[in-house]
């Protein structure tokens, strides 16, 4: 039998979720690994992991890139004059070809 987030956790651990997510957003230009992410909210990296997924839909390295190349994208269209190399870097990314 499937449990629903609703059942497979409580409004405490959605709380710690939404926590790690503003921590993402507040350091999205710097290095982040799933074992810093997962202290934020005192879960093990295993159990944060498939928690985060439930709850926002995408593993945490996907949410990652996602709102850096949403961010980018938005720096662009806002009239950033800098090249996509450097806001690649800026967000994070090794290269533009991400």
């Amino acid at each position: 039998m499937y449990l629903s987030i609703s059942t497979t956790f409580g409004n405490q651990e959605k709380a710690r979720l939404n926590l790690a997510a503003a921590y993402i957003r507040d350091h999205l230009t710097e290095a982040l690994n799933l074992e810093e992410l997962a202290r934020t909210t005192g879960f093990s990296k295993f159990y944060f992991h498939r928690l985060f997924k439930m709850q926002f839909g995408e593993p945490p390295g996907d949410y990652i890139k996602r709102l850096r190349l949403e961010q980018a994208a938005f720096r662009l269209l806002a009239g950033d004059r800098r090249s996509i190399t450097d806001l690649a870097y800026q967000y994070g990314f090794s290269s533009s070809q991400h």
